[in-house]
């Protein structure tokens, strides 16, 4: 899928009031002020911190944030170039450039009708002081990942390994997972990433912010706790031309933490989390992640990556907060990375996403029991008939594709 963009840029006005301005490809400029208090969220902001909300609490919360982020002019902007945009036929990519006053509050659960970012028609990102377009690198397939995990912690990384194992098993002719053995040190991350050309950093373990710097938790070399500073991984990744870095670690996707440093230092394109975030969870996400990232209609697309892990994510946990979770920071706009797919696996690839999304909608519908399905159901379930008519019509013509070039020789 290709996609415009909503750039919303939100920054201080006078009298406590902010100004946000939305650039669309359908409306041009749309701008208007507002007044939003931290105060008036304090209570919502501290019932995601500690995972208090359910499903119906977190579409109270989103629908705040829009209603915040979303006055009358830029809403109708954003509708306006929604609709002409899947009249293309393409997505809205909505890209959040947010001022320093209202970083900490989590956009990402932005609500209108469901969680925008969610939606793989409406990614969410977030994008820092710096704006360029990205080619994307041709990469001949395999993807290749290179996962550090360091040890030495109380964290169960063994889960999560385990899952991008799994992830990976299906898709090992597009993504080439490279494990660096415990323990890791700075000396020997720098050793890995010279010695093979890796187009994916993905990191598994501990993040912390301190005294204005975000740092990764990695060992010394007598299997001590040891952190490396943002500003020196970031020389690390872009000395050795890492693409994507994914940040499996709590506190690296917020304000002024490893994530956003790492995107003004070049690297193109982060994701991380912004709260803390279970194994088990960070393990799901990763592999619905690679999945969309890798291969499918999505490939090489960072931010629709993101939200088809989301939409995983939620479709397990509606009742966590981890759907907001993770973040994404881009550099710029557009795919990552150019990988081809032959036709036969993405016909597979298809076909277990719709095998997935009939379980889904029958699920929803035996749930719903006489009543029938309550309004929001509702709406998943007219999403999920679209997409299930869109699938069956891709995997026929693929096939017939397939049995063309069968017939005529051809590969």
């Amino acid at each position: 899928m290709d996609y415009d963009s909503l750039d919303l840029e939100v920054a201080p006005a006078s009298n406590g009031q902010f100004s946000i301005t939305a650039r669309t490809p359908a409306w041009d400029t749309a701008s208007a002020k507002v007044t939003i208090d931290l105060s008036d969220l304090e209570a919502d902001l501290a019932a995601i911190a500690n995972d208090e909300y359910d499903a119906e609490g977190l579409e109270a919360f989103g629908s705040r944030l829009y209603e915040l982020l979303f006055p009358t002019e830029i809403a109708a902007a954003f509708m306006l170039s929604l609709g002409a945009s899947r009249d293309g036929g393409r997505g809205l990519r909505i890209r959040l450039r947010i001022c320093d006053e209202l970083r900490t509050v989590p956009w990402e659960f932005l609500y209108f009708q469901h969680h925008i970012g969610v939606d793989v028609t409406t990614p969410l990102a977030r994008k820092i002081d710096v704006l360029a377009e990205i080619t994307p690198l041709a990469v001949s397939p395999p993807l290749r990942v290179l996962v550090v995990a360091p040890g030495g912690s109380s964290l169960n990384v063994g889960d999560e390994v385990d899952k991008l194992d799994e992830a990976f098993a299906d898709i090992d002719d597009v993504v080439e997972m490279h494990r660096m053995k415990p323990p890791v040190t700075t000396a020997k991350l720098e050793e890995a990433l010279a010695r093979s050309n890796f187009h994916v950093f993905h990191f598994i373990g501990h993040g912390r912010l301190v005294d204005g710097h975000g740092y990764l938790t990695l060992l010394d070399e007598g299997g001590n706790q040891l952190g490396i500073q943002d500003r020196v991984l970031a020389t690390l990744l872009f000395n050795h031309s890492i693409r994507l870095a994914v940040l499996s670690a709590c506190e690296t996707g917020a304000p002024g933490s490893v994530a956003p440093y790492l995107i003004r230092a070049k690297v193109p394109a982060v994701v991380a989390h912004q709260y803390p975030i279970r194994d088990s969870h960070a393990a799901l996400f990763s592999q619905a992640f690679y999945r969309t990232l890798a291969a499918g209609k999505h490939v090489g697309r960072v931010e629709a990556a993101v939200a088809v892990a989301r939409a995983s994510l939620k479709a397990h946990h509606p009742n966590s907060r981890v759907i907001g979770t993770p973040v994404v920071y881009m550099r710029g706009t557009g795919r990552l990375f150019d990988i081809p797919i032959p036709t036969e696996y993405q016909v597979s690839l298809k076909q277990k996403e719709l095998d997935s999304l009939v379980d889904k909608d029958r699920a929803i519908r035996v749930f719903a029991g006489p009543e029938g399905p309550r309004a929001s159901d509702r709406r998943d379930l007219d999403q999920l008939e679209r997409r299930i008519a869109e699938l069956d019509a891709e995997i026929d013509r693929d096939r017939r594709r397939l049995s063309t070039a069968s017939d005529t020789g051809g590969t």
